[in-house]
């Protein structure tokens, strides 16, 4: 049997998703397979919009939350085809607050407890997580989150040069290139996407990646 023609159960699929609902886990669940690039399956369960009881439909729209990373990526790569910026440039080549790193000592209490960092954090190690920052979102316990915390990184509500501008007395995890910690750097990225493009981060993602691929119902916000 090739695989185009071969046939699939989903029929646990159902009653798995609507669980999540019964136990009031999730108030909606939404869920498809893809065998190769055809969609084989796909059903909905559960509340669009709990409150108000409307049921969830399969043209419902969702925030993609850390999928908006790989969006982010793609938008650097364009600019690295186009040679408008290569990998392994510095960042304070086009975010000039993110050169002259300190980088917080092991064990320190407090932010002063830092020394400069061996070198400058790069466009590829902000696309692979091992710039050095942080999230202020996973260790709880840390003086760097408590520090993210305090100084509102994870602020929504300010434009990325406002982000750009906090970070630039905060201090690096660990030394650029030396270990891998899931970070801020995708937000950073997006602030070089403007920098770079001159466009704001949301028009340059509808003009280079959504318009041309049909994501008509795709937007960043």
């Amino acid at each position: 049997m090739s695989f185009a023609t071969r046939s699939f159960d989903f029929s646990a699929i159902a009653p798995a998703m609507q669980s999540y609902v019964d136990r009031r886990i999730l108030a909606g669940v939404s869920s498809a397979v893809l065998s190769g690039q055809n969609l084989v399956h796909r059903h909905c369960c559960g509340w669009a919009d709990i409150e108000h009881q409307i049921p969830l439909r399969e043209d419902h729209l969702f925030r993609v939350f850390s999928n908006t990373k790989l969006i982010t990526s793609m938008a650097i790569m364009l600019l690295f085809e186009d040679g408008l910026l290569k990998l392994d440039d510095p960042i304070e080549a086009y975010l000039p607050q993110l050169g002259a790193r300190r980088v917080l000592l092991p064990g320190a209490r407090d932010l002063s407890q830092t020394e400069a960092a061996r070198s400058a954090i790069t466009i590829r190690q902000l696309l692979t997580h091992t710039s050095g920052l942080s999230y202020g979102l996973l260790d709880h316990g840390s003086t760097l989150y408590k520090a993210y915390v305090e100084r509102k990184v994870l602020n929504a509500f300010e434009p990325l040069s406002v982000l750009i501008d906090v970070l630039e007395d905060l201090p690096l995890s660990f030394h650029p290139g030396t270990a891998w910690e899931y970070s801020i750097a995708s937000d950073v990225l997006a602030r070089v996407v403007e920098v770079v493009s001159g466009d704001a981060f949301d028009i340059f993602l509808h003009a280079h990646i959504f318009s041309p691929l049909g994501m008509n119902d795709t937007s960043f916000g």
